[in-house]
């Protein structure tokens, strides 16, 4: 494009391409160029970690997963969860608070 300097988009559909051994998929999106999860009530974003979810029971209400109190640290520590899932986790939902640009 001339005007902007970016290559056109001619592709149309999306594409799910599975990694091997069940490690998660990529996904090919023409179009879209950024992601967000403003939308998402951060309460239903445990749900896409199943390892940890059963860790928030002892979480104080309203437990945003990422505060002092929050019993996923321990839940991790005691050898439940992949550190890096919590982690994850986490990253996920600070997406939550930045806007695009940042």
């Amino acid at each position: 494009n001339a005007v902007t300097g970016r290559g056109r988009h001619t592709t149309t559909s999306a594409l799910a391409l599975p990694l091997p051994d069940g490690a998660g998929w990529v996904v090919d999106t023409p179009g879209v160029r950024s992601f967000g999860l403003h939308h998402v009530d951060p309460s239903r974003v445990i749900h896409a970690f199943p390892d940890l979810e059963p860790g928030t029971a002892d979480c104080p209400r309203a437990c945003s997963h990422d505060e002092p109190d929050c019993a996923l640290d321990a839940w991790v520590a005691d050898g439940h969860a992949d550190p890096a899932r919590l982690y994850s986790l986490r990253r996920l939902l600070a997406t939550r608070e930045r806007t695009e640009g940042d």
